[in-house]
């Protein structure tokens, strides 16, 4: 039998908090092992539900953190991708869990180290601490408004290309090849949304606010994003005119990233509300958010849907591209042309090489490229 027990918790690159209480119940085990709210892991999204990686390691361990976790004493955190050991040979080859559990319950924090829990965070990447909760609590929001930050940075970047002809493109590579900066998170599109990044910059303007600090630089990453998510709309009234009485437009995606269905906050409600205002109508397509669109939507007759993406240029004026599916990244551009009305694609995130929809015929107006 093995001495070591190991999970490999891989995250999605988001880190959401998940907060245990008593309905995560299953077959496994009943309610009473699950951690109270006091208790706070911050792994990948749903990696602690019930058959996440977490799950093997809160049914062993559930019962004698319990206690300590509801005395508000104990919080695990970690980034998005991490590995958990937990070593059942401490001093004693032949330890046991109850003898593991006793040595937990009476030091939790010693014991977690010594057990590998966790190792400081501090200048390692990718590593694990424990901490006390209101460092675990500032430590998700601020991982969020990190990222957040990073995004709206770099629209306003693209912003900034597109008055003095640089290629926001070239700018990212350029800024990326930096080791201390990287490539993640500095892509420029149409402003972010989900439910991680807004309600977390939002939570800690309030948090600031409420101890009586304004965070001059999370305002500003809001007041961006907000703005951010009226560009495509400008680029259109720029092209079209403010009056769009009469003007269709297809539009692909409607979720606020790929792969999911979630549109809370998603740049695509406000562009469709925006183009409602003017006296357009929208056909839209996306690969799993529209059922969920027609929900926020209702029965509003000035949005249809295509069962295709190439179905929603029937009829269009223009092509506004708002999510970055992959099944987008590489449609017929002659077919686009043939289609529509007025050949001009908005792309909201860049997906295309500027030059492929050009050699088309096409008008392609995308975010901080020339």
């Amino acid at each position: 039998m093995t001495n070591e027990w190991f999970w490999d918790l891989s995250g999605t690159g988001e880190v959401c908090a998940t907060y245990f209480t008593s309905h995560y119940d299953g077959p496994m085990r009943a309610p009473s092992m699950v951690l109270p709210a006091t208790m706070q892991l911050l792994f990948g999204p749903d990696s602690a539900d019930i058959g996440g990686p977490v799950y093997p390691l809160l049914v062993s361990l559930g019962d004698v953190l319990t206690a300590q976790a509801a005395a508000g004493e104990i919080v695990f955190s970690t980034h998005a991708e991490i590995a958990v050991r937990v070593q059942r040979q401490i001093d004693d080859p032949n330890c046991s869990m109850e003898q593991l559990s006793k040595l937990i319950a009476a030091d939790p924090l010693l014991a977690a180290r010594t057990v590998g829990l966790a190792n400081t965070v501090a200048f390692n990447p990718g590593g694990r601490a424990i901490t006390d909760v209101k460092s675990a609590e500032l430590i998700k929001y601020a991982a969020n408004a990190m990222l957040a930050t990073r995004i709206s940075f770099m629209n306003e970047l693209a912003n900034l290309s597109e008055a003095l002809g640089a290629d926001i493109e070239m700018v990212r590579q350029g800024i990326g090849a930096d080791p201390r900066i990287g490539y993640h998170f500095l892509y420029a599109g149409c402003g972010y949304g989900g439910s991680c990044f807004p309600k977390d910059v939002k939570a800690l303007i309030k948090t600031g606010a409420d101890a009586g600090h304004k965070l001059h630089v999370l305002n500003a990453v809001e007041d961006a994003n907000d703005a951010q998510k009226l560009v495509l709309v400008d680029k259109i009234v720029a092209r079209f005119g403010e009056d769009l009485s009469g003007k269709r437009f297809a539009l692909w995606g409607l979720a606020f990233k790929p792969n999911t269905d979630d549109m809370r906050d998603a740049p695509s409600r406000v562009i469709i509300a925006e183009l409602f205002k003017r006296g357009a109508t929208v056909t839209a397509y996306d690969p799993v958010a529209m059922t969920e669109s027609r929900r926020i939507f209702g029965n509003e007759p000035r949005l249809v849907y295509a069962e295709r993406p190439m179905q929603a240029l029937d009829n269009a004026d223009a092509l506004v591209i708002v999510t970055e599916w992959k099944e987008f990244r590489s449609p017929d551009f002659d077919v686009i042309k043939a289609k529509l009305k007025s050949p001009i694609i908005f792309d909201g995130r860049n997906i295309f090489d500027p030059v492929l929809p050009r050699k088309a015929g096409l008008t392609y107006l995308s975010i901080g490229r020339p």
